[in-house]
């Protein structure tokens, strides 16, 4: 009804002051690059306030190797845009068929150097 498009209307826009400005044309630029394209609004907000924790979590573990807290520094890759349990979820996902023969054994090609 119209009534519910307008307070989903009004949702967005609030959320849409969670989220940051500065951070426009970065967003827009990560998107391009990743080849990003969402179905609505709605779903485009939800991954850009994820993206935003997740830069921010990036922000903070870069900030705290510099202080030598951490050996390693990280970055934002194509899954940026999703929560860890997303991310989990897709890279870990694999299933292996049940009639899947267990006692297989890898034979490497003949022309593979020993």
């Amino acid at each position: 009804s119209t009534r519910m498009q307008w307070i989903q209307g009004l949702s967005l826009s609030v959320l849409l002051v969670f989220s940051h400005a500065s951070l426009n044309e970065h967003w827009e630029m990560w998107k391009s690059y990743h080849g990003k394209d969402y179905s609505s609004q709605r779903e485009e907000l939800g991954r850009r306030l994820t993206w935003e924790k997740n830069l921010r979590l990036t922000e903070q573990h870069n900030l705290e190797a510099s202080m030598g807290l951490h050996s390693y520094t990280l970055g934002l890759n194509h899954l940026a845009d999703m929560t860890a349990e997303e991310a989990d979820a897709m890279l870990n996902g694999l299933q292996l068929p049940e009639d899947l023969d267990a006692n297989l054994t890898f034979v490497p090609p003949s022309s593979a150097p020993v």
